[in-house]
C-alpha cells in the first residue's frame, strides 16, 4: 500500500543537506517537503549518459538514501524497487562506466504513483548521438506543478531522439495547419500571411521570402517541362511546401500546386517519425529521404538537386568541416543558407541547447571552397549577427567559448544568384504594397568580398 500522505513518517534522518528547493520555490522546507525536494531533484535520467554526467546527478543523494526513502517513506516494496531499477539499467554496449569513472548513476526516485518513464529508442539515440552521449542530452518532461504545496509531478519523460520528435513534430504540424488556413482563405492577402507567420514557431516573414524567391528563380530558369528538385537539410515534415503555397496564395501568384506535385523533394532528415509524417500529410508529393546524421554520409549518396535550403542549427547538426558544406552546394544551381553560423577562426565544436553536438564551420575555409567551385557567394547585409565569445547565442541558448557570426547567404551559379536577388526585391515590394511593413535593407545583397573587415575585436581582413 502506497503511503499517499504528504507528510510521511520519517524512518531515518535524510543524509541530504538542506538546500534551496530544486524547483525554484524559495520557501523554508519542512522535513516532509525536504524529502520531496530531494526526490524531485532525482527525476530519472538515462544512466547510459548520466553515469558520466555530474550535472544530471544529485551528487549528495546516495543509492542507499534513494532505496531507503523509496522503501520506508513511500512504501515501495523491494520487488517493485528492483523492477524500477531494471527499467533504467544501463546498456552494456553504451554508457557503461569507463575505467576510473565510479560515479553513481541516479535512480528512479519519483514519488508519484502515476509517474512513468517512457521507453528510450536505443537505435535512434545511437543513430545521432553516437556511442557516447557526452555531457549533454535532449529530454522532454510533461507533468504538473502544485504551487500551493510546491510539488512537481512528472507523468511523462522522454530522452534523445524520442524527446526531440515528440516536441518538434507537434510544433511543426501546428505551423502547417496555420499555413493551410491561409491557403484555404479565398481572401488571402499579404497582411493575412504576415499575421499567420506571427503564430508559427519561427515567426519570420523574411524566411518565407527566401524560400519563395528560390522557387520563383527555379521556375524561371529551369528548362520548360523540367521538374524542380529541391533538397532541404533538417526538412522535418517539409513545411516548406505549405509555406510556398501560402505565400503564393497571399501574393496572387500563378497556380503552384500542380507544379510542386511534379517536383521531387529530397529530405535530409534523421527522424523516421518526421519522414513518415511528411509522406502522410503530403500524399501527392514525391519524396526521397536521406537519414544520415553526418554530411559526409549524405554526400556519399551523390544526390542531384537544383535548389538546396538549410537553416541555422541544422548546419551545426550535420557538418564537421567547411569543405562539406561547399560539397553540398556544388550540385545545386542555387543554395540558400539561412542564418549560417560560422567561426571567424578555425572550425569549432559547439553544444546546442537540444543536447546535440555540432560544429561552427570556418568562414574562411568555406569562402575558399566556394571559390574553387567557381560559384557566386552573396550575403544579406542587414542580417549579419555577430556574437563575441561568452555572449548568449540566440540559436543555441548557450554561452560559447568563441566568437560566432550568423549570415544569410546565397551560393550558386551567377545567373541563378542574380535572378534570385531580383525576385527577392520584387516579392519584398509586393508585400509592402499589400500593407506589410518590411525593412528596406533586406533587399541589399552583397558579394562576400564586401564582408566587413572586422566584427567586435575579431578581424577578418586576413582572408577577405
Amino acid at each position: 500500500m502506497i503511503n499517499r500522505s504528504p507528510f510521511p513518517v520519517p524512518r531515518a534522518p535524510c543524509p541530504v543537506p538542506r538546500a534551496p528547493c530544486p524547483v525554484g520555490v524559495n520557501v523554508r522546507l519542512t522535513n516532509a517537503m525536504h524529502r520531496i525536494s530531494c526526490l524531485i531533484a532525482c527525476i530519472p535520467y538515462d544512466v547510459r549518459s548520466a553515469s558520466r554526467n555530474a550535472a544530471f546527478q544529485c551528487t549528495r543523494f546516495s543509492k542507499s538514501c534513494a532505496e531507503g526513502r523509496l522503501r520506508g517513506h513511500w512504501g515501495v516494496s523491494g520487488k517493485r524497487l528492483r523492477r524500477k531499477r531494471a527499467a533504467i539499467r544501463p546498456d552494456p554496449g553504451r554508457g557503461a562506466a569507463s575505467a576510473g569513472n565510479t560515479a553513481t548513476p541516479p535512480y528512479d526516485c519519483d514519488p508519484s504513483e502515476e509517474a512513468s518513464v517512457m521507453p528510450v529508442n536505443d537505435e535512434s539515440a545511437r543513430g545521432f548521438y553516437g556511442a557516447d552521449a557526452g555531457e549533454h542530452l535532449s529530454y522532454l518532461e510533461y507533468g504538473s506543478i502544485d504551487l500551493s504545496r510546491q510539488r512537481k509531478n512528472v507523468t511523462g519523460f522522454l530522452l534523445h531522439q524520442d524527446a526531440y520528435d515528440f516536441y518538434y513534430l507537434s510544433r511543426y504540424l501546428r505551423d502547417i495547419f496555420v499555413y493551410r488556413d491561409v491557403i484555404a482563405d479565398a481572401d488571402a492577402s499579404p497582411k493575412r500571411l504576415a499575421d499567420a507567420v506571427t503564430r508559427t514557431a519561427h515567426g519570420s516573414l523574411p524566411n518565407l521570402l527566401l524560400k519563395y524567391a528560390a522557387l520563383c528563380t527555379a521556375r524561371e530558369l529551369l528548362p520548360h517541362g523540367e521538374c524542380l528538385r529541391l533538397c532541404e537539410t533538417g526538412s522535418s515534415v517539409f513545411g516548406i511546401i505549405d509555406e510556398l503555397l501560402a505565400t503564393n496564395a497571399a501574393l496572387g501568384g500563378l497556380e503552384l500546386r500542380s507544379y510542386l506535385e511534379r517536383a521531387h523533394f529530397v529530405g535530409h532528415e534523421i527522424s523516421e517519425l518526421m519522414n513518415r509524417t511528411t509522406e502522410a500529410i503530403h500524399p501527392n508529393m514525391a519524396f526521397s529521404f536521406a537519414t544520415d546524421a553526418r554530411a559526409k554520409d549524405f554526400l556519399a549518396r551523390r544526390l542531384a538537386y537544383d535548389v538546396y535550403y538549410c537553416m541555422s542549427v541544422c548546419f551545426q547538426y550535420c557538418l564537421e568541416s567547411a569543405q562539406e558544406l561547399a560539397a553540398i552546394c556544388q550540385p545545386a544551381k542555387l543554395s540558400v543558407l539561412n542564418q549560417l553560423p560560422v567561426s571567424l577562426q578555425a572550425s569549432r565544436p559547439v553544444v546546442l541547447a537540444t543536447g546535440k553536438r555540432g560544429v561552427n564551420i570556418s568562414l574562411s575555409e568555406f569562402i575558399d571552397g566556394v571559390a574553387q567551385l567557381d560559384l557566386a557567394f552573396y550575403f544579406q547585409h542587414s542580417q549579419l549577427k555577430y556574437y563575441e565569445a561568452g555572449e548568449v547565442l540566440r540559436a543555441t541558448r548557450a554561452s560559447e567559448a568563441h566568437s560566432t557570426l550568423y549570415l544569410v547567404g546565397l551560393v550558386g551559379r551567377p545567373l541563378w544568384v542574380e535572378t534570385f536577388i531580383s525576385h527577392y526585391a520584387r516579392i519584398h515590394s509586393q508585400l509592402e504594397a499589400g500593407g506589410v511593413p518590411l525593412v528596406s535593407s533586406l533587399t541589399k545583397w552583397m558579394p562576400i568580398s564586401d564582408l566587413p573587415n572586422s566584427f567586435g575585436s575579431t578581424s577578418t581582413e586576413s582572408y577577405i
